[in-house]
């Protein structure tokens, strides 16, 4: 599927992808790129702890309703687009080229770094925790060697690395192989996930109390409420729960949920697609915010607020002070069960939430770099597509590259805050909404013809009802990750990596369209067609 240059419309006639995803396969692909194992990690780690008087499960649900809008609007987006390639194609087709080109510049930018995030978390939040646990529980002190080795940035890049690598060898194989390696985790994840609840539901507070004082506290030189006094001697406060708080800490779990509208990214690969993708991607969303939910009223009477604050504060604030790995969730459910096997089963748990991630991410980011490439705004080797796998090699190669260099910036340097990119997308998530809204009024003759143009919300198109209340929910979300200095902050780093890496995307298409223009190919002629299949 490598055809040389020629003049026309798209570098070829058709796409080289397959119609491989079914329903299922949708609704695991969303969930896996929400991932319950990263968001309940992030959540439970950071919250508690820096936004006291924030309740986890009021902010898990608060972000759902916010991603069930955002799902709800971009479902018109890829039931009137069915095409693989994401914002891209919405804007370039429902705005201009220039825009829409440096916005899904952004977005692939976003989710590539967000991809050698969730890398690290293999490490962190899997691997680090089953050999701590296992220390804990067995008193041998090779495993807490290996422990600290992983949780350390060396250990954090080499893991990570090769869950890069592997992940995009699977999608290079071809997305039939991917699915069905989706499945599989997605199974062990489930069983996993289903598992911790039952624990949590059946366990008490009085057992991790004791646990943690015969485990931890002869390693640690705390006890359990020693630990919660030496938070409170180092600065944290519970002022009892709080809406701002709650509110502010909602950006946390709104980081995973918004993987429950990626789908989008693959919409050319999707069979029955009005159907497919609302399943996918409002089923998801649904199901893992209630997950979120459900883990974190659990986790507050098991572990206690407080508790779960003050282990993590100490951490963050005090060297020397508290577990000698970072606590991420995993570890508080070593230390409840006490159980080398259930150690291994709740790590493992993570690491398949932890997995989906990565192929997920490269795939949604690579298949804008293929939509790019069809419309001739990359080189066209971008745009080759294997004959015997059906899948862009060279995108991939391109993407992982990418999410390799973002792995060694975020683990080596301070560059990035954790949420700057969330920022990032989120503004370009509604300015993609805003340009719904219209969409049904600028692009009649589209909008029309296409199955949503049948509904109507008080007699207005349900696109243009679906996408304004999107960008405002869209907006909140980014007022509040603005006004937040740790999640991203209004400085000169964080919003100049947004302009920055939106004006970087401006160059490049300015760039490319003079270099084809120079070719006699006049890359705007695609904005005017519906993308190829």
């Amino acid at each position: 599927m490598n055809n040389p240059e020629t003049p026309g419309v798209f570098l070829r006639e058709a796409s080289g992808l397959v119609k491989s995803a079914d329903t299922p396969d949708v609704f695991i692909y969303n969930v896996g790129l929400i991932s319950v194992g990263i968001g309940v990690a992030y959540t439970h780690l950071i919250g508690p702890a820096n936004y006291p008087g924030g309740n986890v499960a009021i902010a898990s649900l608060v972000a759902t309703l916010v991603m069930v809008l955002v799902g709800w609007a971009f479902w018109h987006w890829t039931v009137i687009f069915p095409r693989s390639g994401g914002v891209y194609v919405f804007l370039t087709r429902g705005l201009n080229g220039s825009v829409g080109y440096a916005l899904s510049f952004v977005d692939a930018i976003c989710w590539l770094f967000y991809n050698a995030v969730g890398s690290v978390l293999l490490s962190s939040v899997g691997l680090a925790p089953l050999f701590f646990s296992l220390w804990l529980i067995t008193g041998d002190t090779r495993f807490r060697d290996v422990a600290q080795l992983l949780d350390s940035r060396v250990g954090q890049f080499v893991a990570g690395t090769v869950l890069i690598l592997v992940s995009g060898l699977i999608l290079a194989s071809g997305m039939r192989r991917y699915f069905l390696v989706q499945r599989v985790v997605f199974l062990i994840a489930l069983a996993g996930t289903v598992a911790m609840l039952i624990t949590l539901a059946t366990s008490t507070p009085e057992a991790f109390k004791e646990n943690f004082n015969r485990l931890v506290g002869p390693q640690v030189g705390l006890n359990y409420q020693e630990i919660i006094d030496k938070a409170k001697q180092l600065g944290w406060r519970n002022p009892g729960f709080g809406w701002d708080a709650t509110l502010s800490l909602s950006v946390w779990p709104f980081l995973p949920l918004i993987g429950g509208a990626f789908s989008i990214a693959i919409g050319g690969e999707i069979r029955n697609v009005p159907k497919a993708q609302a399943f996918g991607i409002i089923g998801s969303i649904v199901a893992c915010g209630i997950c979120f939910a459900l883990i974190g009223r659990l986790s507050d009477s098991v572990f206690g607020y407080e508790f779960q604050a003050a282990v993590a504060y100490t951490s963050q604030k005090a060297t020397g002070v508290g577990l000698p790995v970072t606590p991420y969730f995993p570890v508080l459910l070593a230390i409840l069960t006490a159980s080398p096997l259930w150690t291994a089963i709740f790590c493992l748990t993570f690491i398949a939430w932890i997995y989906f991630w990565i192929p997920g991410m490269l795939a949604y980011a690579e298949r804008t770099l293929l939509a790019w490439s069809f419309d001739r705004l990359a080189p066209a080797p971008v745009g080759y597509v294997s004959e015997r796998y059906h899948t862009p090699v060279v995108a991939i190669l391109v993407t992982v590259l990418i999410s390799i260099l973002f792995l060694a910036l975020y683990v080596f340097s301070t560059l990035f805050a954790t949420l700057v990119f969330i920022l990032a997308a989120a503004i370009t998530w509604a300015v993609v909404c805003l340009v719904g809204v219209i969409f049904p009024f600028r692009a009649k003759s589209i909008y029309d013809v296409s199955p949503v143009s049948q509904l109507k919300i008080l007699g207005l198109p349900s696109m243009a009802v679906s996408n304004l209340l999107a960008a405002l929910a869209l907006g909140f979300m980014a007022y509040l990750l603005i006004r937040d200095p740790l999640a991203a902050g209004s400085g000169p780093r964080s919003l100049g990596t947004v302009a920055v890496t939106f004006a970087l995307g401006l160059l490049l298409y300015h760039g490319t369209r003079i270099h084809r223009a120079r070719k006699g190919i006049d890359v705007t002629r695609a904005f005017k067609e519906i993308p190829i299949e």
